[in-house]
């Protein structure tokens, strides 16, 4: 991550806008990653099972060397959909790491990479009631924004 965004994304953890559990599972292995995590491209990638604020999922990954997924293609969503569906057996919403906590509009991703994908719901994002974290998997195969403190399973992504 970017110590820019780093420290920003950590300054919303402090000043309560975004909401700071642990939580862990195991995948196969893929080439070239770790036991649990699957490769992409350059990256590996990992469902975790557990339900956390974007915050803690956030810091959950950094633990492993990472951070929540950023999506930068159809290719690589839907490489995300199906690890999440080949954990699950159900493509249920989980969160990846663009936000825009620090300003309202602009949205980033946790790892500082540059934004050149979306895959946005109908009507999304919203902001309705102060949404500024991103689940996919929305009513189908799009992403949500939601409040930063919701739950929910999610993926993280390193370097392989």
């Amino acid at each position: 991550m970017a110590s820019g965004f780093h420290l920003a994304f950590f300054l919303c953890l402090a000043n309560g806008l975004l909401i700071a559990g642990t939580g862990s599972t195991r995948i196969s292995r893929s080439a070239g990653c770790s036991y649990g995590w699957s490769r992409y491209g350059c990256q590996c990638f990992r469902v975790f099972v557990h339900h956390q604020s974007m915050a803690d999922a956030e810091l959950t990954c950094v633990g492993y060397g990472g951070n929540l997924a950023s999506v930068h293609s159809s290719a690589e969503h839907y490489f995300i959909r199906n690890l999440i569906f080949q954990k699950y057996r159900s493509y249920v919403t989980a969160w990846i790491g663009y936000f825009d906590a620090i300003q309202e509009g602009k949205w980033m991703w946790t790892d500082g990479s540059k934004s050149t994908y979306t895959c946005w719901g109908h009507g999304e994002p919203n902001n309705v009631g102060g949404e500024h974290c991103t689940e996919t998997n929305f009513r189908g195969n799009s992403w949500n924004d939601l409040p930063c403190h919701f739950r929910r399973p999610f993926v993280c992504a390193r370097k392989a």
